[in-house]
């Protein structure tokens, strides 16, 4: 009886070790974007405790869905592609962070997008009180 669970315990354990986490996220109906879905196997393969749900919306609809699910702190989406006129509004509310932590705190991160690499009008497009609040997936000028 006690090997039996202690195997299960064991089972249980490991289990618990494979759970999957499932992030949601919310972005336009845009080329770009299809592309990134399209990239979603190989991320899930590379990440298989991973698990990526998309919500592709129309921009006019999708704006809306986010500005209400963020003012609301409901948190239905874990990421959500934005435009430059939200970032400064939201991070001005305190719906959004600046990212300066992520990059601190994550070498991997800095070593693999240089900010200082950002055009002058992007960055400050993405900025609220000098600190950058999102990233670009492309600038248009």
């Amino acid at each position: 009886m006690k090997k039996l669970l202690a195997l299960s315990l064991l089972l249980g354990m490991g289990s618990a070790a494979l759970a999957q986490t499932t992030i949601t996220i919310a972005t336009v109906n845009n080329p770009d974007m299809v592309t990134m879905q399209k990239l979603t196997p190989e991320f899930e393969k590379a990440n298989p405790d991973i698990k990526v749900k998309w919500v592709v919306l129309p921009e006019n609809e999708l704006r809306q869905k986010i500005t209400l699910d963020v003012a609301s702190g409901a948190g239905t989406f874990d990421i959500a592609t934005v435009g430059a006129y939200e970032v400064p509004i939201w991070a001005k509310n305190g719906w959004i962070e600046p990212l300066g932590a992520l990059f601190n705190k994550n070498p991997n991160i800095r070593a693999a997008y240089d900010l200082d690499d950002l055009l002058a009008p992007v960055r400050k497009g993405l900025s609220y009180n000098n600190l950058i609040h999102a990233l670009p997936f492309y600038a248009e000028s």
